[in-house]
Order: C-alpha cells, then sequence, then structure tokens
C-alpha cells in the first residue's frame, strides 16, 4: 500500500514538473526557456536580467536617498498625504532620466520573447512593458508636480518591484533549480504588481482632478482592468504551479521518510523476537 502511494506521488510529481516546463509563461519575465538556458544563451540573459536589475535598483537608490522612506510616517499621520513627495528638482535631475533609461531598456524584455529565449507571452510582455512607458510619458509631464504623491509612489513601487523580480531571475540562473528565488519573486510579485497598477491609476486620477478632465479616469477606469487581469491571472498561475509542486514534493518526502522509518522498525522487531538467539535458558 505504502509502495502504491509513493509510486503515485512519484507520478503526480513529473507530470508537474512537465508542466511547468511546458506551459509556464512570465509576465514579462527573463526566466529561462523550456529546457534551460545553454552557453551563450545563458550568458545574454544572465546579462539582460542583470542589466534591468541594475537599472531598476538605480531609481530605488535615488528615491531612498531622498529620504521618502523615512518620510511615509509623517506625510500620512502628520501632513495628510497618502504618499511623501519629492522636490521637482530631485525628480525631474535625478528620478525622471534613471526612471526613462530603466524604462527604456525594459524593451529588452521583449525581444527575449520574441525570440524564444524565454518563456513570455509576447503580446503580455509588451502590454506590461508599454502601459508603463505611456503612464510616465504622457501622464507624469501633465501634472503639475514631477514629484506628486501618485508620481513618488508609482516610482517607487515599480523599482521595488522590478530590483526584486530580476533579482530572482539572476538568482534562478546562477543556481538552476533553486527554491529561493521563485519563493521570492511569488512572495512579493503578486503584492507589488497590482500596487503598481493602482499608482499608474492614482497618476490619472491626480492629473484629472487638477484638469477637472474627469474622462481621463473614466478611460482609466476602464483600461485598466483589461490590461491587469490576463497578467495577474498568468502570475497567480505561476504562483498556484510552484505552491502545487512544493506540496506534492512535500508529500513524496514525507512519504519516504515514513517509509524508511517503518522499514527500519520492522528490521528492529525480527531481530528481536522472542525465542531468537540468545532468549531462553539451556535444561
Amino acid at each position: 500500500m505504502q509502495e502504491q502511494r509513493q509510486a503515485q506521488l512519484d507520478r503526480q510529481r513529473q507530470r508537474m514538473n512537465q508542466q511547468q516546463q511546458d506551459n509556464e509563461p512570465t509576465t514579462g519575465g527573463s526566466s529561462a526557456a523550456p529546457q534551460g538556458p545553454k552557453g551563450m544563451e545563458r550568458s545574454y540573459l544572465l546579462f539582460s536580467n542583470v542589466t534591468l536589475m541594475v537599472a531598476w535598483a538605480r531609481v530605488l537608490r535615488v528615491i531612498y536617498r531622498a529620504g521618502i522612506f523615512g518620510r511615509i510616517t509623517t506625510a500620512v499621520f502628520e501632513q495628510q498625504q497618502l504618499f511623501p513627495t519629492l522636490t521637482n528638482a530631485t525628480c525631474s535631475r535625478d528620478v525622471t532620466p534613471a526612471l526613462n533609461l530603466a524604462l527604456a531598456l525594459s524593451f529588452m524584455e521583449v525581444f527575449n520573447a520574441a525570440a524564444g529565449l524565454t518563456r513570455s507571452k509576447v503580446p503580455l510582455v509588451m502590454l506590461f512593458c508599454s502601459v508603463r512607458a505611456v503612464t510616465e510619458a504622457v501622464v507624469a509631464p501633465r501634472l503639475a508636480h514631477c514629484g506628486a504623491s501618485s508620481h513618488t509612489f508609482t516610482v517607487t513601487v515599480w523599482s521595488l518591484g522590478e530590483t526584486i523580480r530580476f533579482g530572482c531571475f539572476v538568482l534562478d540562473l546562477l543556481v538552476p533549480g533553486g527554491r529561493l528565488a521563485k519563493t521570492i519573486r511569488y512572495t512579493a510579485g503578486p503584492l507589488l504588481f497590482p500596487l503598481g497598477a493602482l499608482g499608474e491609476v492614482w497618476m490619472v486620477a491626480t492629473y484629472a482632478q487638477q484638469e477637472q478632465q474627469w474622462w481621463w479616469l473614466v478611460a482609466a477606469a476602464i483600461l485598466w482592468p483589461m490590461g491587469i487581469y490576463p497578467l495577474m491571472t498568468q502570475l497567480l498561475r505561476q504562483r498556484n504551479k510552484f505552491l502545487a509542486r512544493d506540496t506534492a514534493e512535500a508529500a513524496t518526502t514525507t512519504t519516504t521518510t515514513t517509509n524508511e522509518i517503518n522499514k527500519s522498525q520492522n528490521k528492529y522487531h525480527h531481530h528481536h523476537q522472542p525465542g531468537g538467539i540468545g532468549v531462553g535458558g539451556g535444561g
């Protein structure tokens, strides 16, 4: 009975591994192709992911040096702001150039997907990159203040999320088969991605209120969910596959351990049965 259970768990784990290799798309990520990158492909993917991680980390560093994280409590409870603001000088001189570079480099993911170097679906990657680029190019310059709370919040979430995401991809390439990178990615991703999308809508709402052009907000309320749904669905599908695989492997490990314990106990009882050698006396 135990052997049958073990065989069933092994087959389930093999099916899940095969499904993950064949069907796992990413929400714009440069993770490994189904058979895993080799040689030059691996080197290029490592280069592109490191480049994007550094580009977004640079944006995050500028925001950190501006003291945003240390002023969140003050902004919310004393200044009645939802998020701290940046000065226009800091935003336009330091944040905007670094952000524009990171957004431009993000289209490397489109090339990677189109070239078949990743499992990502090209339309989803293009949607993911384009929405952010258009938001920054069209909406941000129309805001009265570059460092407005909505813009600062959005850029902070973008940079934090992408630094983590590309850092996980780099770790995945350096440590193939490791679980830490995916655990971090599938924990942070479902939290930061919708927050970034919320920030984009907040930017549109800020401009709509500023100019009293409410059709901008109506358009955002209609268009953003249409874009968020397929991206978030893919991300959650990946996360569920990863968690299901973890559960199956944990069950397999538990069953294997139980079998080993049972075998050890059976061996012990076999050698210590009453009437065996050394038991009883001679007459």
